[in-house]
């Protein structure tokens, strides 16, 4: 179930505005559709909307104890695995797909893109580099009920 915090406050179409928005919208991987997409368990009923960004990310914190005195020192929160964005909201989930790309000389590449001689990738869920094999959820590091939080101002 998608955890968020909310103001009171609506916009004159009766939808809560983004601004409004206190927490970031949190859901999970519902499913993975392939190398590059995800399906959300978040959708518009949750607030979510086209161009979004979420981070993909491991639920298992990292928890740091003294080794001497096994006081536990602090807890390392999990980095993201993948950012996706969102390119299509129903009511109750939503589409996302990685975006970033590598950039090699300068130049920005998008997709598996030859320039001058050059091989460009799109971020993708795969543990391996070849795009050829048929996707499995075995071969991704990115997996169902993995926790997704909205990245709000880009970080």
């Amino acid at each position: 179930m998608s955890e968020r915090i909310l103001n009171d406050q609506k916009t004159s179409e009766g939808s809560l505005d983004t601004a409004d928005r206190l927490e970031p919208i949190r859901g999970k991987v519902a499913r993975v559709i392939s190398v590059r997409q995800v399906a959300l368990n978040v959708g518009q009923s949750s607030g979510v909307e086209e161009g979004m960004l979420f981070d993909i990310v491991d639920p298992q914190q990292l928890e740091i104890r003294d080794p001497e005195t096994n006081e536990m020192l602090g807890i390392i929160r999990p980095k993201a695995k993948a950012r996706v964005r969102v390119f299509s909201v129903s009511e109750k989930f939503s589409l996302a797909s990685t975006y970033r790309t590598e950039s090699i000389g300068g130049l920005q590449l998008r997709g598996d893109v030859r320039m001058g001689g050059l091989l460009g990738r799109v971020e993708t869920f795969r543990t391996r580099d070849s795009l050829a094999e048929a996707f499995s959820e075995e071969g991704a590091y990115v997996a169902q009920n993995d926790t997704v939080i909205q990245v709000i101002n880009g970080t």
